[in-house]
């Protein structure tokens, strides 16, 4: 069993991390170098792309675990990915708009 929840515990992390980033790219998007930009998206996408690739994992492993502990990691995943999803969203306008 703890084999299983190490197996999900670290794709989990990775997903984690990947919206730190997020984060901390989500924060430079307004005042980064105007040349940077597109190297800054494609962090940016490379992050979103790491956690749907790490949800994935997470997700194949919850079947190996007791509910209790399938429910915690759906959890933190649902919300890591739903916040992912809003800040890509928001990276992409503000790349779009300094784009123009």
């Amino acid at each position: 069993m703890d084999a299983y929840i190490i197996a999900t515990s670290v794709p989990l992390e990775t997903a984690q991390n990947g919206l730190g980033l997020l984060l901390l790219l989500d924060e430079m998007a307004m005042s980064c170098n105007a040349n940077a930009i597109t190297d800054l998206a494609a962090s940016a996408e490379m992050a979103n792309t790491a956690i749907i690739i790490a949800g994935l994992n997470v997700r194949i492993n919850l079947q190996s675990l007791p509910d209790v502990n399938a429910d915690a990691f759906s959890n933190e995943l649902a919300d890591v990915k739903e916040q992912a999803s809003s800040l890509i969203g928001k990276i992409r306008t503000t790349v779009e708009d300094r784009m123009k």
